[in-house]
């Protein structure tokens, strides 16, 4: 039985701002290290860099948090939270959906079926999206992915980007009105006939 938002949020509370920690470092390095060559690297590349500096820096701050295991199983680095999470870090799509090769260990998680040798407990994301014009993180959340929808979500921080300021539509300018009128006209029409 997958975990339910409550009892997730108790387990996850005290480590909501080190998952942060993790990705806000996983992107810096992006625009930072990887800024002279961001014309060159596709969105593939970019997420694929972004998220080796996530498990990079999650390896670091998270290696003597107590109740959590960092480890790489079947292939895949996930943090173990406690007896019932296994989370792993992703990019999300607008809809906060992650985007997975459907190998049959990916079916097995998004069925949120037990997969040997990993955790009988429930599979989250720490996911990230980006703004639209894919410039800066939007949003961070943890994830219950099941069956390729969300079931719920738990924020990670605040929004990273600034609201957009509306700029004030433009004033309408009453323009003067040309108007033809029919009394007028008639008379200068009538007085150039004579």
């Amino acid at each position: 039985m997958p975990i339910d938002k409550s009892s997730a949020q108790e387990v996850l509370d005290p480590i909501l701002a080190i998952l942060e920690k993790c990705i806000e470092d996983g992107w810096d390095d992006w625009r930072t290290f990887y800024g002279p060559k961001h014309h060159i690297l596709d969105p593939r590349a970019r997420a694929a860099i972004v998220y080796c500096h996530i498990v990079a820096r999650a390896r670091e701050l998270f290696r003597n948090v107590p109740g959590v295991e960092v480890g790489r199983k079947q292939g895949v680095f996930r943090l173990f939270i406690g007896d019932d999470i296994a989370l792993r870090f992703k990019k999300a799509k607008k809809n906060g959906t992650t985007s997975n090769v459907s190998t049959l260990q990916q079916r097995l998680i998004d069925l949120q079926m037990t997969i040997p040798g990993i955790l009988p407990g429930t599979m989250l994301n720490a996911v990230y999206q980006l703004d639209d014009l894919q410039r800066d993180i939007s949003r961070m959340l943890v994830t219950h992915q099941l069956e390729g929808k969300i079931q719920w979500t738990i924020a990670i921080g605040a929004a990273k980007t600034t609201p957009m300021v509306m700029a004030e539509p433009p004033a309408t300018v009453n323009a003067p009105r040309a108007r033809v009128k029919g009394s007028g006209l008639a008379k200068s029409v009538s007085n150039s006939g004579s």
